[in-house]
């Protein structure tokens, strides 16, 4: 370890951080989706709207990894 064990601890500490945020948003995003379909009253086509949100973060994040 070239810059000690404190170093160490503290980048371990806010890359535990970080990952736990973000598996606390996906989480909380995925949460949303029954609540919305049932608000929405959706029974028939539920698996198009899914498989179309899917494929739009998809191409979103192609262009972002793409283009920026």
């Amino acid at each position: 370890i070239p810059f000690g064990w404190l170093t160490l601890l503290l980048f371990g500490l806010s890359a535990g951080i970080f990952v736990g945020c973000i598996a606390l948003a996906l989480a909380e995003i995925l949460d949303t989706y029954p609540i919305l379909f049932r608000r929405l009253h959706v029974k028939e086509g539920l698996f198009w709207v899914v498989l179309s949100v899917a494929i739009g973060k998809m191409c979103g994040s192609f262009y972002y990894f793409i283009f920026m």
